[in-house]
């Protein structure tokens, strides 16, 4: 079940604040800029991914506070072992992020689908359907990129 369909009120309460928001704030700086809210982007993905959990991993094999592959950790120097640790996977996360942003122009909604079902697949449906690719995305990642930027605007609200 995805972490981010649950109750208005529990998500308000819970999505704000968790110990992990230094290093969200600091990574998404380092390896996406400091656009304003940027780190908002990066916090409400690992919310809809693990809730914050530092030792979730998924049926698919993803672990951590952002649900990193182990082969996308592999890639960007990270070992298995480091995914567990909260500090690198986020960092993992934001640098993996980075890459998407250079890959689709910082097209939010792009990096977001693709965080979820592969860069390969944005790609390829951007490729064969254009405007219209998202309506053929996966169904899991029609409904998460929504999620996303329900958990992103919720996280906007802890700011006032």
């Amino acid at each position: 079940m995805n972490p981010c369909l649950i109750s208005e009120v529990y998500m308000d309460k819970a999505i704000c604040n968790n110990a992990w928001d230094n290093y969200f704030q600091a990574y998404s700086i380092m390896y996406l800029g400091q656009k304003e809210n940027d780190w908002m982007f990066v916090k409400a993905i690992a919310w809809c991914e693990s809730r914050y959990q530092e030792n979730a991993v998924s049926p698919a094999g993803a672990i951590g506070v952002m649900q990193v592959m182990p082969t996308t950790g592999l890639i960007l120097g990270f070992s298995y072992y480091d995914l567990f640790n909260a500090k690198l996977n986020i960092k993992c996360a934001c640098e993996h992020l980075a890459n998407l942003m250079t890959l689709f122009s910082y097209d939010w909604k792009k990096v977001i689908c693709a965080y979820n079902c592969g860069s390969g697949t944005v790609q390829w449906m951007i490729k064969e359907y254009g405007a219209n690719w998202f309506d053929h995305l996966p169904g899991e990642t029609k409904s998460y990129y929504p999620d996303v930027i329900k958990a992103y605007n919720n996280l906007l609200k802890c700011l006032i």
